[in-house]
Parts: C-alpha cells; structure tokens; sequence
C-alpha cells in the first residue's frame, strides 16, 4: 500500500509535468495569450492584462459653423450647462437665468423640445469650459464677450469673431473637443461650430 507522501509527490509530479507540456505547447499551438503590461512599485511588481485606453478627445485645430446653424430657440436664452449625448448627435442646453432646457439635434441642427422648468432653478454660468480631459477649452472674457477663443493643450488655436456678444449667452464645449456651442441670448439662436 502507498504512502500518503508518495501520493503527494506523485500528484505533485504529475501536475507539474501537465503545467510544463501546455507552456511548451502554446507557441506549437499558436493559441493566443493576453498582452500583460508590468507595473512596477518600490517593493514588486506587477502584471495585469493591458487594454488600450478609449480616446477621448479628438484632435482638432479649427472649427467652423456647420450647415443649418444657427437654431433658434423659442425661450432658451443662456446657456448654463450642457450635456451631448454619447453618440455625439443630441444634446442638452439648461438655461438658469430663464428657467428653460432645451433638447436639440447637432446634425442637421434642430430644437426637438423646450421645457419650464421654473421651479427647478440651476446654478449660475460659467465663462469657460473645457473638453472631458481638459485638452480643449473654450474661454470668452466679459470685457471683450464678441470673441470666442479656442485653446488646444493651452495654446490659443483659433479665435473666433461673433456678430453678438456670449455675455449673457453662454458657451459650451463637447467632452471630445469636436463641437463648440455659443449662445445669442437676444436672438435666442445656438451657433454650432464643428472641429476639424
């Protein structure tokens, strides 16, 4: 009858054996093996699989009005905060100052909806804005609010001379960077500029 420590090594050979064949056996069988990418700290280091990160900002360096822009709004003045959707082919204005949101197509541009929303109240508007990832950033200044000027990784890329003033407009950039939104509060109409 077999011992308990010969049973062991038995097993213990035997699956050492199994894990030796199946690594001599994977560049044979050219079965695929996940990319793992090294992480090292001050004491081990460390590997997990390693997938490409998403893009999240485009590359772009001027921008122009699209076809179909502007789109005039029947109540919406300001622009307070914005939100596109994932697609890049709606979004949303919320107006703080009037009380109004606004559910727009980007291409061909289009109002699809405007609702009150006079008992929500939102907080106050900004003067710039930047893409998810900070790379683009849109900024207009109070004293000179008929300029609309593009910065890419903080350097001016383009400015952009508006017939009316964002003062009390607003502007808006897409997390991506690809599709600027300024606001003439006095005609009610969103200007869309498109990144290129």
């Amino acid at each position: 009858m077999a011992e308990a420590k010969d049973v062991a090594v038995n097993v213990l050979t035997s699956t050492i054996t199994t894990l030796v064949i199946i690594f001599l056996l994977i560049p044979l069988l050219k079965i695929p093996v996940p990319a793992v990418k090294e992480t090292e700290t001050i004491k081990e280091k460390y590997y997990y699989p390693y997938v490409m990160p998403v893009q999240l900002e485009g590359d772009y360096s001027t921008w122009t009005e699209i076809a179909g822009s502007p789109i005039t709004f029947a109540h919406v003045g300001q622009i307070s905060h914005a939100v596109i959707s994932e697609d890049g082919k709606f979004g949303v204005i919320l107006d703080d100052y009037n009380y109004y949101s606004a559910l727009f197509k980007i291409e061909p541009p289009a109002v699809i909806s405007e609702t009150s929303n006079t008992a929500i109240g939102y907080s106050a508007a900004t003067s710039a804005c930047g893409s998810v990832l900070g790379k683009y950033t849109a900024v207009f200044y109070t004293s000179d609010a008929t300029n609309l000027y593009i910065y890419k990784n903080g350097v001016l890329t383009q400015t952009i001379t508006l017939d009316f003033s964002l003062s009390s407009g607003g502007l808006w950039i897409s997390q991506s960077g690809k599709y600027l939104f300024a606001m003439d509060s006095s005609a009610k109409q969103l200007h869309i500029y498109k990144g290129g």
